[in-house]
């Protein structure tokens, strides 16, 4: 299973690139999220693309950007010109309804991650983007503890499937038994999309178990009984 890693904001496009490099150079991540802000975009995203024209690229705003300010929405538009997987919660969590009208001129799918709790809002942000714009450009990040769980992640993602919308599994600084779970959520066929599943340095000092192993992009689910994980300390 095609495995994706998430890179910080740095302070300058050349920092960023220096965690670019290893993203692509030392993990071999089957595709790079970076985050951006308003200033903090078009040049990052141009830095990287000039070095790697063919990496699967995405960004995450994390809620960042004005959608009823016009510059912020040009620089979004800008954005456009990179050929990026999608725009990741560019908007206010709230607004559903804005993501899908404001930004229906662009060419680069939006993604909504905090913007979806549970399936009713999934099933809001399908008809906003029928309505507003096309279906084809609205991609969801599935985050199962934000939604309650598994049960309710498998829901929303049988719901995208069913409407064509392509789906992936992000991460909240999960254990290495909280990221194996994801990583099985993520072998659903409704599933189409890497998630955060590789991280450039462990998130805890001290971690329940060691990690599933990722080879050049891929990791590969354990058969059998389990989690596959071996011994887990709690």
């Amino acid at each position: 299973m095609e495995a994706g890693t998430s890179v910080g904001l740095e302070e300058t496009p050349e920092e960023m690139m220096r965690k670019i490099d290893v993203a692509v150079g030392t993990m071999r991540a089957a595709r790079v999220k970076i985050k951006v802000k308003p200033g903090k975009d078009v040049a990052y995203v141009a830095a990287i693309r000039a070095r790697y024209p063919d990496l699967r690229l995405q960004v995450d705003a994390n809620a960042a950007y004005d959608l009823f300010d016009s510059r912020h929405r040009a620089a979004l538009k800008e954005l456009d010109r990179y050929e990026l997987m999608m725009i990741e919660q560019p908007g206010r969590n709230d607004d559903i309804l804005d993501h899908a009208r404001l930004l229906a001129d662009l060419a680069t799918p939006v993604c909504l991650d905090e913007s979806i709790l549970h399936a009713r809002h999934a099933r809001q942000a399908i008809e906003c983007w029928q309505r507003y714009s096309l279906l084809c450009n609205l991609v969801i990040n599935i985050k199962p503890p934000r939604v309650g769980g598994y049960l309710e992640a498998i829901r929303i993602a049988r719901l995208c499937h069913n409407h064509g919308v392509p789906v992936w599994c992000g991460g909240m600084l999960e254990s290495a038994l909280g990221k194996a779970c994801n990583i099985h959520f993520s072998s659903r066929e409704e599933v189409t999309l890497p998630g955060d599943h590789i991280s450039q340095g462990p998130y805890f000092r001290e971690d329940v178990a060691q990690s599933l192993p990722c080879r050049d992009g891929r990791i590969e689910l354990p058969e059998g009984i389990g989690w596959g994980l071996g011994e887990v300390r709690f």
